[in-house]
């Protein structure tokens, strides 16, 4: 038998812009889940179920195999990010500067699912451009 643990060992996002000058980190520390950027401070209390949809979302994204680092020489300032996660012995240590993995954009969207926060804080316009040649 083996014990579900629905808390992360371990847990920061970061992403940030530098065009716009955008700066968030998501961590997980005493039982909530806070957000912090230059606009806004926020916390979340997920429930036991929507942490298990998490986990199970991330095991279906398959981020546990993520390269350890993506990068794009190409562009000198844009959009850089890293996570740390670890949960019931799955771990992944991943960083970015204007590239990301193919599915990054789901992961965005299960840790918003999660928290309920707009991680890339959409200020005017879009500070994460999507491309096609990025992603």
């Amino acid at each position: 038998m083996s014990f579900y643990k629905e808390y992360p060992d371990k847990f920061e996002i970061r992403y940030s812009c530098f065009t716009i000058t955008l700066f968030n980190t998501v961590i997980f520390e005493d039982n909530k889940i806070l957000f912090n950027s230059f606009y806004s401070k926020n916390e979340s209390f997920p429930d036991h179920k929507q942490w298990k949809k998490f986990w199970e979302e991330l095991d279906q994204l398959d981020i546990w195999n993520w390269e350890k680092s993506y990068i794009n020489f190409n562009i000198i300032d844009g959009c850089t990010w890293s996570i740390d996660l670890a949960h019931n012995n799955k771990k992944i240590k991943s960083s970015g500067s204007n590239a990301w993995p193919e599915n990054f954009r789901e992961f965005i969207k299960a840790l918003e699912d999660l928290t309920s926060f707009d991680i890339t804080e959409k200020v005017e316009e879009s500070p994460f451009e999507w491309s096609d040649d990025i992603v």
